[in-house]
């Protein structure tokens, strides 16, 4: 089932290694909600990938959030990522727009194989 999900890519402005990867229906909104948990890992928007009506972004999210398992902060979508992993991210998030067929999302869900 493909859903009307945005992924996205926020970075902490205050801990500048901190990501966040995720899924919004209105990501701006999202961000929006971010920055006003007053918390200081919260903002510096990076990327959103709209993916609504191509692939099933729940399972890509879910996906990443495996691959990057490692790097992941107990009980959050914040991950400590080394600057090789958001360059790999960021490519990864640029392709499957672009260049992804079915067969290459699958094989990234089912396997974590990035092409």
């Amino acid at each position: 089932m493909l859903e009307d999900f945005e992924l996205y890519l926020v970075q902490s402005s205050m801990l500048k290694s901190l990501w966040k990867i995720g899924i919004s229906k209105d990501p701006y909104e999202r961000y929006d909600q971010l920055n006003n948990v007053g918390k200081g890992v919260e903002s510096g928007w990076v990327s959103t990938h709209l993916l609504q009506c191509k692939f099933p972004v729940r399972k890509i999210e879910t996906a990443l959030h495996r691959k990057y398992a490692a790097y992941r902060l107990p009980q959050s979508e914040w991950f400590k990522l080394p600057k090789q992993a958001v360059e790999d991210l960021h490519q990864f998030m640029y392709d499957v727009e672009r260049e992804y067929t079915a067969e290459d999302v699958a094989n990234f869900i089912c396997y974590n194989k990035l092409k």
